[in-house]
């Protein structure tokens, strides 16, 4: 009888450790990095870019939304890169955006300048491919989500129109002579 009991001591000790000791290894989950919003994240050098996305209603231009802080002394210019594909033509296309230094600069939302990357063909629901790099620090590829802007919040963010060039007047009127 007493060996039963101490084998059943023994059965009821090793299932509760077995079954409780998995949270001894496993990772904790308020740890693991992750973007909590539609946009990606990346840091190159002293330059946290946060919230990445862009917005292209009709897959052609791109207007980019998202957060960059500088935690550097200095001011950067950052270049986005970027393929363009425009009459048949596709070329790399660099887009410099300078941030002051110790800066935290929102951009593509309303009130503020729009970063908007022509031609870039980009189908809503695909990722856009960034090349971001800035002084001599070693650049990153990103490849950042692609919406439509038909969601709620996202309804003001379309990529802003190309300026139409204001025509020049030139006058051929000859002058008077009296």
């Amino acid at each position: 009888m007493k060996a039963r009991t101490v084998a059943a001591a023994a059965l009821i000790v090793g299932l509760a450790l077995s079954t409780s000791a998995c949270t001894f290894d496993a990772p904790q989950a308020t740890l693991i990095h992750y973007d909590p919003s539609d946009g990606v994240s990346a840091n190159v050098g002293a330059i946290e870019f946060r919230n990445l996305l862009a917005i292209s209603p009709d897959g052609t231009d791109a207007n980019l939304v998202g957060v960059m802080i500088n935690t550097s002394k200095s001011a950067q210019t950052v270049e986005f890169q970027y393929t363009r594909h425009a009459n048949g033509v596709t070329e790399p296309v660099n887009d410099p955006v300078l941030i002051p230094a110790g800066a935290i600069v929102s951009f593509g939302n309303p009130g503020v300048q729009q970063l908007v990357f022509r031609d870039a063909d980009v189908m809503p629901g695909s990722l856009l491919t960034l090349f971001i790099q800035y002084g001599d620090q070693t650049g990153k590829k990103v490849r950042i989500p692609v919406l439509d802007g038909s969601e709620g919040p996202y309804t003001t963010l379309t990529p802003s129109p190309t300026p139409t060039p204001i025509p020049t007047i030139t006058s051929t009127a000859k002058p008077v002579t009296k």
